[in-house]
């Protein structure tokens, strides 16, 4: 029996100025059981992608000309436009010094990927951020990202979260991602929906029965749902007709009673 990967559904994005890279990546996602990737070579595209469709989580070179990974991550984490806000982020990079890391952490990023990287260690990180997720936080000072700390009052990992741009964070809670998509929704008009938001509401009600017209027993009628109040004036209007059904038939007036005349006694006048 074929065990069903439990990254199946997810939607990862790969962005490197090197196609060959982003084409390896994805491969090495889909034999580790990621469902659906794209790739990008240009940050401008990709960063289209964000705001056009749900993403699960992304990985980005940090070195590509025009605007480099630690670029994009800012503009994803500051963007309203951005469907998931609360997308894992994971910086590739051939040069992990102390600096950049210290740099990814202030952008945002999720988790740093140290190029070349075996199956092994792209698994960790995917499993890293799918199934063990960081809480998001916001600040005053303008931080929306990842809290540096894996359970509430652990050790931080990474800068002091006490001070500077870490300095009185707020958790991001569902409700304030719904407000943040109404938002860009008022501001953009129409925004792609995201699995984040409740679906719209579905029309649901006891099973009614609809008389076709035509049809005096009701046998053909049509069943559908319909919201309380329409059924409550079906109701009304179904009593009110088997009220009048059942209601004695009145005498017909003397008018319509009367019989014409015997044929004797019509009269023709010359």
């Amino acid at each position: 029996m074929t065990t069903r990967s439990p990254y199946a559904e997810k939607l990862v994005v790969v962005v490197d100025d090197n196609y060959r890279v982003v084409e390896l990546t994805r491969d090495l996602l889909r034999s580790l059981g990621v469902g659906q990737t794209l790739g990008y070579t240009d940050p401008e595209q990709a960063f289209n992608a964000f705001t056009s469709r749900h993403v699960d989580a992304a990985i980005i070179d940090l070195v590509m000309p025009g605007l480099d990974g630690l670029a994009l991550a800012r503009r994803i984490r500051g963007s309203d436009r951005v469907v998931n806000a609360v997308m894992p982020i994971v910086l590739a990079t051939a040069h992990a010094e102390q600096d950049i890391v210290e740099k990814a952490i202030r952008a945002g990023i999720d988790e740093v990927l140290v190029k070349p990287y075996s199956p092994r260690v792209l698994w960790q990180r995917m499993s890293a951020v799918f199934d063990w997720p960081r809480t998001y936080i916001r600040t005053p000072a303008g931080y929306f990202g990842p809290d540096r700390r894996r359970r509430r009052g652990a050790a931080a990992t990474g800068p002091d979260p006490a001070a500077g741009l870490f300095a009185d964070p707020e958790v991001v809670t569902l409700q304030h991602l719904l407000d943040r998509r109404e938002k860009a929704r008022l501001r953009y008009g129409r925004v792609p929906p995201s699995p984040l938001e409740p679906p719209p509401p579905v029309l649901t009600g006891p099973v009614t029965k609809i008389p076709v017209v035509g049809d005096p027993d009701g046998a053909g009628g049509a069943t559908v749902r319909v919201p309380t109040p329409l059924r409550r004036e079906i109701a009304s209007m179904l009593a009110a007709r088997e009220s009048e059904e059942a209601a004695p038939a009145k005498p017909a007036s003397r008018l319509a009673r009367q019989e014409d005349p015997p044929a004797d006694d019509v009269h023709i006048i010359d």
